[in-house]
């Protein structure tokens, strides 16, 4: 099927700034922005800086979250005809993803929510944002960035069979409950760095194909980061494990640091694929630690010599 093609592109402009009511207060300092010759792409955090542009989008997104699951399943229907049928104009993708940007940093969900029957097609963020009740992310597909820096989870969180096309930033953010991340997808970078889990982390089965950060993370429950694909480098300098630890059967084809972290509990490597040297300077063992049939690259290395006498102090222990 052909796609129907506005030809000019200041038609095209306008019918994306008209489907968007909100915006039209807007449109001649978006326009400008789209021709500024030193413009460039949409960028990842696909704002404009236009005063009052963002204070706008946050109202809007929140408004249209508190209309409805219809509501907003209309809205992202409508965003995606629109980037179908001018797919091929320029400026088009760049407006869209400023307009198709849900903002609902600082907000206070009150009651559970249930983001995963529905869409976020240019990105999302809940910087700050507190959820009292369950906050439900699961099998969600995260087109553009995903921004929960400093938010705060005070029930049950589950992000499991999730998908992150781009950067995913939970920096500085407490989950006081359980916090499910099993079996998602991070495609480019993703960090929890100077995170809080009072309770269990789960992130097994999972696959981080960009960096992963979670230096000087604190998790007081079980923390399950078994099964898993590395594929970048991961940091997880300074964490604190305060309960038992897994990192069973994963790969880690990256840099794989965890320098001065503490284990509170069992901790377990075994089986577990190291293509570089990681790096345990520093690290604190309070418990048994396991690298049964660990695969590391060099064995004589000092690093791998320093496992294997900590391996073996903590049997004759």
């Amino acid at each position: 099927m052909m796609l129907h093609v506005i030809k000019s592109p200041a038609r095209a402009f306008d019918m994306i700034i008209d489907a968007e009511p909100w915006a039209v207060p807007y449109r001649e300092a978006l326009r400008g922005r789209l021709n500024e010759p030193s413009g460039t792409p949409a960028d990842d955090r696909g704002t404009p800086a236009i005063e009052g542009f963002e204070a706008a989008r946050r109202r809007a997104s929140i408004a249209r979250w508190d209309a409805g699951a219809d509501t907003w399943r209309r809205w992202t229907q409508r965003i995606g005809a629109l980037r179908a049928r001018f797919q091929r104009e320029v400026g088009a993708e760049r407006l869209l993803a400023w307009l198709g940007f849900a903002d609902f940093s600082d907000h206070c969900f009150a009651d559970a929510v249930d983001f995963g029957t529905l869409e976020l097609p240019a990105g999302v963020s809940f910087a700050r944002a507190s959820f009292a009740g369950d906050a439900w992310f699961a099998d969600l597909h995260f087109h553009g960035r995903a921004d929960f820096q400093a938010a705060r989870f005070l029930s049950r969180a589950s992000f499991e069979n999730s998908r992150f096309e781009r950067n995913a930033d939970f920096r500085h953010a407490v989950f006081l409950h359980d916090a499910r991340f099993t079996s998602i997808c991070a495609c480019q970078g993703m960090t929890f760095r100077d995170a809080e889990f009072s309770r269990d982390a789960w992130f097994r089965y999972s696959q981080f194909l960009g960096p992963l950060d979670l230096s000087k993370a604190r998790i007081g429950g079980e923390a399950g980061f078994g099964n898993c694909l590395y594929a970048g480098d991961v940091d997880f300098s300074e964490a604190e494990f305060r309960d038992n630890g897994g990192f069973e059967q994963s790969i880690f084809s990256g840099k794989a640091s965890f320098a001065r972290a503490s284990f509170g509990r069992h901790t377990r490597f075994t089986k577990s694929s190291f293509q570089k040297q990681p790096l345990f300077a520093g690290a604190r063992f309070f418990a048994p630690c396991h690298f049964d049939d660990t695969s590391m690259p060099n064995i004589q290395s000092p690093v791998a010599e320093q496992l294997k006498a900590l391996e073996q102090g903590l049997r004759e222990a």
